[in-house]
């Protein structure tokens, strides 16, 4: 179970990662 909640958090990191990458290059170009 452990590994299970580990493996579920790594998947919801790596979607919360994905997602805020091109906001943070959108927000860098605009303000540019």
């Amino acid at each position: 179970l452990a590994d299970e909640r580990k493996s579920l958090g790594s998947i919801l990191l790596g979607d919360a990662e994905s997602k805020a990458a091109p906001k943070i290059d959108f927000n860098k170009t605009y303000n540019s």
